[in-house]
């Protein structure tokens, strides 16, 4: 124990001290905390010495008992409630990764001090781990009434490194540097200041020196540089500093569950395990390691399966039927992206498929985006299977290849790539080569198109990061794959050199300025000209056009079918691609068909389809309305089988028209998919696959399908009389 914190604690037992003093002691305890002699001896000594409250709940924060720092907050609140309590209580939240109860202990903070810089602070934190983009208001309210807190500073430093703008977070940790600052305090700005450095390339940064010269025992000197890495998408680079970072304080439990997360990210999940158990051995309350570690009990119980150079672990109720869709969409994207972007992948594909989105949502804790259903890390792709989402909102085989581009993009360039260009690539591969290719835009980004809401080339990151407004991460989604598309169109070359600037170091507006000849201001003008041409039917009149919608909503909504008719035609003669939820496509059809006009119906319902329409009930409409010769039909129903692939009848179907047509391959595609399925037929499945086998010559494969068929059931006459016609 330190002799000024010996000092104290005798001074302490001497006397009866006051709250200020016992304050004071804990000051001097939390002083050597991640120095070489540590403070948990000082911080125990104190706790057998003091019955302030609030004291002993910071001792037992600063030493890892949440559990008793948590009755102790309690035990504060009961002797003097206050503003102060009621934050330090939300920072014990906060630490514990529980949001919701974090925000509302710093509400109640408020209400007992309104204005109180440490709980809009805290409020700022929530925000800064929600990626809200309130956070930087908060945290400058904060300032406004203490223009000296330093946690209100780290917040907005943090948020400045986020975006690039190191000099501005330099500018404002530098003071935070001084011997005048308290400890903990100094050592956190220099480690942010670690984590500018090495966004700027530079590894060996005097910062870090510097933390390691007063704090030996400091791991966040290399875990804040990497959760920035992480946000980045850089996750190898991450795992090596946690490795340090855990290297150096093995009680850093915060540095244990970051590098087990980022180790399941590189696919690297026994040694992840260990780094999550020790994070819950030394931090039990930590919702985000209990939520990971139970996930991965999930997927322990996951079929993995290995074929043609990729492993996909799915469920085993479902692994039979999507396996061999998951394997032929994979290679059918690699063969096409491969020539796209120049480059063959050195190392396996990985796909974990879930069928509760929760699950997804565990795997990807921690990382920025709202609504996401699907998450590239390089080469492990975790995303939600079709029995997570319903299908006419889900459609998970466009899902599949857009995080397929990610692994070869990030792949590419090193994990280089800025994330709107990433998104932007993806984008543009569902559009133009997926296995839907539409290129619909919503209703929102045309809504923020109209209002001159979207974000130029230079600033585009910030609206997957810190969304400002409701909908802009979908906006900027859009945004990013028109502009890839545009980019494709007037530079046949220039998406492949950009992902070359990228790998190779540079930055967004490095990448337009060498990939493509051109500063970013310029591909911002010609962007909005290419929208203007886009969207030229729309014209400027966005709100014309959604008053045309609501008319059309309204008519339907009082049966008025000639009325609805006229306004969903005006409405698909200005907007003709919008193929998403609520297309007036459909409904066109609707209203044509409520008035007789059946094949104004369908032909709307045709083009719906051409066009990227996969809502699966009007996908069923007008498969009921082609003829059986048509062969648009056999495509319809090949993609409901598609879409929908866990639900027998989608695959029957298609089985039954393949045959009638004389595609006796595509037929018994389909029947295994009914095999795998487990049907409740199961004797009658396996005929129905016996006995295209045997139409197709395979008199082995034939004979083995049957023999199960009739171990189900041994009397079946069909499957007896093509056993006979087997063998003779």
């Amino acid at each position: 124990m330190r002799a000024g914190c010996l000092t104290m604690l005798l001074l302490l037992a001497a006397v009866s001290a006051s709250a200020q003093e016992q304050t004071a002691a804990l000051d001097t305890c939390i002083a050597g905390l991640h120095s070489a002699s540590g403070a948990d001896a000082c911080l125990v000594e104190l706790l057998s010495i003091t019955t302030e409250p609030l004291v002993r709940a910071e001792a037992f924060l600063a030493l890892g008992d949440r559990q008793r720092a948590h009755r102790e907050f309690r035990a504060a609140v009961r002797v003097g409630d206050s503003a102060t309590v009621r934050t330090r209580w939300g920072m014990l939240y906060l630490a514990a990764h529980q949001y919701a109860d974090a925000e509302s202990m710093f509400q109640q903070a408020l209400a007992l001090a309104p204005g109180d810089p440490a709980a809009l602070t805290g409020q700022a934190l929530v925000a800064l781990w929600g990626f809200d983009a309130r956070a930087r208001e908060l945290a400058g309210a904060a300032l406004a009434r203490d223009p000296n807190h330093a946690d209100a500073h780290f917040v907005v430093a943090r948020l400045d490194i986020e975006s690039g703008d190191t000099d501005a977070a330099r500018a404002r940790l530098l003071p935070l540097t001084e011997p005048s600052i308290p400890r903990l305090a100094r050592l956190e700005a220099m480690a942010l200041l670690a984590s500018a450095d090495r966004l700027e390339g530079i590894e060996a940064s005097v910062w870090t020196t510097r933390v390691l010269d007063l704090a030996p025992k400091y791991g966040d000197v290399y875990r804040l540089p990497a959760h920035f890495l992480v946000l980045l998408r850089r996750y190898e680079e991450a795992v090596e500093l946690l490795r340090l970072a855990v290297g150096i304080d093995a009680d850093n439990y915060a540095a244990h569950a970051a590098l087990g997360a980022n180790l399941l990210r590189i696919n690297r999940m026994a040694e992840g395990r260990e780094h999550l158990e020790a994070a819950w051995q030394g931090d039990r309350f930590n919702a985000e390691v209990v939520n990971m570690l139970r996930l991965m009990d999930t997927l322990q119980g996951f079929d993995e399966l290995r074929g043609d150079g990729h492993l996909l672990r799915l469920h085993p109720a479902e692994s039979a039927v999507l396996g061999p869709l998951m394997v032929k969409a994979i290679n059918r994207a690699a063969v096409g992206m491969a020539e796209r972007y120049d480059l063959d992948l050195e190392r396996p594909v990985v796909v974990e498929m879930y069928r509760r989105h929760d699950d997804f949502a565990v795997r990807t804790a921690g990382l920025p985006g709202i609504g996401i259903l699907g998450a590239a890390f390089g080469d492990v792709v975790v995303m939600d299977g079709p029995s997570a989402q319903p299908a006419d909102y889900f459609d998970w085989y466009s899902a599949l290849w857009h995080e397929i581009a990610h692994v070869y993009t990030l792949n590419a360039t090193n994990n280089r790539i800025s994330r709107w260009f990433s998104e932007g690539i993806s984008m543009l591969e569902e559009w133009r080569h997926g296995p839907s290719r539409r290129e619909s835009v919503s209703m929102t980004f045309l809504q923020a198109y109209s209002e001159g809401r979207l974000l130029p080339i230079a600033e585009l990151e910030n609206g997957f990061i810190r969304p400002v407004y409701q909908g802009q991460v979908e906006v900027s989604y859009v945004q990013s794959g028109l502009v890839c598309l545009m980019i494709g169109d007037h530079w046949p070359e220039g998406i492949v050199a950009m992902l070359k600037v990228y790998r190779d170091g540079g930055d967004t507006e490095d990448a337009v300025r060498e990939g493509l000849g051109i500063e970013p201001a310029e591909l911002d003008e010609r962007f909005a000209d290419w929208l203007q041409v886009r969207f030229v039917d729309l014209g400027s009149d966005f709100d014309g056009y959604m008053a045309l919608r609501r008319e059309t909503h309204g008519a339907l909504s009082e049966s008025d079918w000639e009325t609805a008719l006229v306004r969903a035609q005006a409405s698909v003669a200005k907007y003709p691609a919008f193929v998403g939820d609520g297309s007036p496509w459909l409904e066109v059809a609707l209203a044509a068909n409520k008035l007789g006009r059946t094949d104004l119906a369908r032909e709307a319902l045709v083009e719906y389809w051409q066009r990227g329409g996969r809502n699966t009930a009007a996908l069923d409409e007008l498969s009921g309305t082609l003829e059986p010769a048509e062969p648009t039909l056999t495509d319809i129903l090949q993609t409901l089988s598609q879409l929908d692939p866990l639900r027998e009848e989608r695959h029957i179907r298609l089985a039954e028209h393949s045959e009638s047509q004389g595609d006796l391959t595509r037929a018994l595609a389909a029947r295994q998919a009914v095999l795998a399925l487990g049907p409740y037929d199961t004797a009658g499945a396996r005929y129905e696959v016996a006995r295209l086998l045997f139409e197709l010559g395979r008199m082995d494969d034939a004979r083995r399908q049957v023999l199960e068929a009739l171990e189900v059931a041994p009397r079946y006459r069909e499957a007896l009389n093509l056993l006979l016609e087997i063998e003779t």
